[in-house]
């Protein structure tokens, strides 16, 4: 006689059944989490690029006297190299939130930067979700990346008093950084 019963109906607590949770305005302490890891990221990419201008600067045979100092040279190629290397800090930066939406540290926690201009998405909703940020946003946020270091950090306390819990760079530049949690076990 063949088995007439059915499996059990799934619990409410199966979480491979839980409804897709949308994703939040990032805390202020992932946003730490991101950049400290981006913070390794970004002083690999100092070293090889500070080891580029080294070989660059010994092949060219600019003297550095009896002291090496890799910012003395004040010769023209001394001077290009000074300025390359916030250019390449700046390039990695601009590129992954053109790109991607997220840095490598972002994307580990689960971080992505999103534009809330109007004007930039040629849209009406102001929650255009899954919008890269334009140029415009991406300098915008660089230039409010500098106050950082100058505020020991406390620029990011904005976030607590925030009523979407965007930082400063957020509301300047019309973007925020969202949060989207891990998809349910099952989930595709």
């Amino acid at each position: 006689m063949p088995n007439t019963t059915s499996a059990p109906p799934p619990s409410a607590t199966d979480k491979s059944l839980a409804p897709t949770q949308k994703p939040s305005t990032a805390s202020i302490l992932k946003r730490i989490q991101a950049l400290f890891y981006d913070s390794f990221i970004l002083t690999a990419l100092s070293l090889m690029y500070w080891a580029i201008a080294t070989v660059i600067m010994v092949t060219t045979g600019i003297d550095y006297g009896t002291d090496y100092h890799v910012m003395t040279p004040a010769s023209a190629l001394g001077i290009a190299l000074k300025l390359g290397w916030p250019i390449w800090i700046t390039g990695f930066l601009w590129y992954f939130w053109q790109q991607a939406g997220q840095t490598i540290g972002m994307r580990t926690w689960r971080l992505e930067l999103i534009s809330t201009s109007i004007n930039d998405n040629n849209s009406s909703d102001s929650t255009n979700n899954n919008t890269r940020i334009s140029h415009r946003q991406c300098l915008i946020r660089l230039l409010v990346g500098l106050l950082v270091p100058a505020s020991l950090g406390l620029i990011y306390i904005w976030c607590l008093f925030d009523k979407n819990g965007d930082s400063l760079h957020d509301r300047l530049s019309q973007s925020r950084v969202q949060h989207t949690p891990k998809p349910a076990k099952g989930a595709k």
